[in-house]
């Protein structure tokens, strides 16, 4: 999926329409968002097969997760914390910019929730969006190498 939203960031601002933009700009947050939600899922998932979790007191907790949803921070959070302390720890030190990859995902998911509620969604531009996805992804690969080492 970031393949194709990388692709549709390549587009913005070749329509001479600012609405039509401004909804391609929503749409493509969208997407970032449920990006970010289907890797975490994907992490998740494969933890849940693992030996670590079999063996480890949040697996009955974990195993009964079907879908992260709404993926901000406070959420994904306390289930790292819950699946291992370390978790957090080496994403903080893994990523240089941490506040700054924490703000990407809370403002993608805040802005993907105004845009299914219908609000007005003024601060979405093509860079904000691929800085976000930027940090996102760099995120989701840090995790899946912390959770490799479990």
């Amino acid at each position: 999926m970031k393949k194709r939203i990388e692709g549709l960031l390549k587009k913005v601002g070749k329509i001479d329409d600012d609405e039509l933009n401004s909804h391609f700009l929503n749409y493509i947050c969208v997407l970032i968002s449920g990006h970010l939600e289907t890797e975490l899922e994907k992490i998740i998932d494969k933890y849940k097969k693992s030996k670590h979790c079999k063996n480890h007191e949040c697996s009955e907790t974990i195993s009964s997760m079907r879908k992260i949803q709404n993926a901000k921070w406070c959420s994904i959070r306390p289930i790292l914390m819950n699946i291992d302390d370390k978790i957090l720890n080496e994403i903080k030190r893994s990523i240089g910019s941490f506040e700054q990859t924490i703000g990407s995902i809370d403002n993608v998911v805040k802005n993907r929730h105004k845009v299914s509620h219908g609000k007005d969604v003024t601060n979405l531009t093509k860079n904000n969006l691929a800085v976000d996805l930027s940090n996102i992804d760099s995120f989701v690969s840090q995790l899946q190498q912390v959770f490799n080492t479990l």
